[in-house]
């Protein structure tokens, strides 16, 4: 397995430093708010596969959040 620094990461391109941007945070909150309410909903139906799928996505977008309010 390979495991990279954050420094390392910027190092190879995968991570850039950009303006912070709450718009754009907030944007990816909305869109994480929308996913945990649709696994909910995969949830309560017996839908365990496409819930867990559908949580990954919102977790996926929240972490996103963070990286816009720090300018990456």
């Amino acid at each position: 397995m390979v495991t990279w620094s954050i420094e390392e990461m910027f190092k190879q391109g995968f991570l850039k430093k950009i303006p912070p941007s709450r718009e754009r945070a907030q944007k990816s909150l909305e869109t994480a708010d929308r996913y945990i309410t649709e696994a909910g909903k995969d949830f309560n139906v017996g839908s365990d596969m496409s819930a867990i799928l559908t949580a990954y996505s919102c977790m996926f977008h929240a972490g996103r959040a963070i990286l816009f309010m720090d300018g990456i």
